[in-house]
């Protein structure tokens, strides 16, 4: 399995979309305008699809968990050729079970999905392995991410948009967009508790060695 980036707060992780408007720029001062060049268009992924790879996932834990391993694939799509980053988030009766994801990976997304279910099923640190007998109470979920970017200082960081990669040598750590405001905190709250979750001084993210690179999510769940 390739290395993964595991979402180690015990923070509950819920499902929120987040999209980023698209600005047109106008013509001004009674120039001509040139004909504006087809932008390519961007896969999307459809209700069904989203259906597709929740019912993969599920399919992926629950064989794995009665046979110890599992060949469910997902479909090759436009989309799902993508390299993207992706968490998988389980949750029993609300609370967090298991949460694993990749942020920049050297995978597709039809193969990383089935790989991220395993891992946060059976590999998260912080629990045990999923049981048999447990997946009637949990509810699974996918985060596809944007790519993260840099961003020149932590006050371009907008909460509830944004998640966060806070990074300072060789320590980082990372806050997906719903973390902040299920726990209805600010920005400096935000960064505070996440340069804690780095093993760093809680006023780290002040430091000017401390670097910031930030994307979006979108979220479905069963």
């Amino acid at each position: 399995m390739k290395k993964a980036l595991i979402l180690s707060s015990l923070l509950l992780l819920s499902c929120t979309t987040n999209f980023t408007a698209d600005h047109k720029r106008k013509a001004s001062g009674g120039l001509k305008q040139l004909p504006s060049k087809k932008s390519k268009k961007e896969p999307s992924l459809s209700s069904k699809e989203k259906k597709e790879i929740l019912r993969v996932v599920r399919g992926v834990i629950t064989t794995h968990c009665k046979y110890h391993t599992s060949n469910m694939t997902l479909k090759r799509t436009k989309y799902l050729e993508q390299k993207r980053g992706v968490f998988v988030t389980l949750r029993k009766n609300g609370d967090l079970r298991g949460c694993i994801g990749s942020i920049e990976p050297n995978m597709p997304l039809y193969e990383l999905i089935p790989e991220m279910a395993q891992a946060a099923a059976f590999r998260d640190g912080r629990f045990n392995p999923v049981k048999c007998n447990e997946l009637k109470d949990i509810t699974m979920s996918v985060s596809i991410l944007t790519k993260p970017h840099t961003i020149p200082s932590y006050s371009a960081i907008e909460i509830g948009k944004h998640g966060i990669i806070l990074s300072q040598s060789t320590k980082s750590a990372v806050y997906l967009p719903e973390v902040p405001i299920e726990q209805r905190w600010n920005r400096e709250k935000t960064l505070t508790q996440l340069a804690l979750k780095a093993n760093l001084p809680h006023n780290a993210w002040q430091d000017p060695k401390t670097t910031f690179k930030v994307f979006e999510s979108m979220d479905f769940s069963e």
